[in-house]
């Protein structure tokens, strides 16, 4: 695979957890519940050790190339 390509899928993968976590941020506006509940749900996913291995060396290959 072309580092370009690899450079756009570790992106996709960065953009994809920046999504997750400004909809964080924002079912705050809704409620304070509703904050908390996305957040409860979102947990389990974000603070898997292999999610954040994954997201981390998305971010040192973004720096790199």
């Amino acid at each position: 695979m072309r580092l370009r390509a690899l450079h756009r899928w570790s992106a996709f993968v960065i953009a994809i957890f920046a999504t997750a976590h400004i909809a964080n941020h924002l079912s705050a506006v809704g409620s304070v519940p509703a904050h908390v509940e996305f957040m409860r749900v979102a947990r389990h996913f974000y603070r898997e050790p292999i999610i954040e291995a994954v997201l981390l060396a998305c971010v040192a290959f973004q720096v790199v190339s």
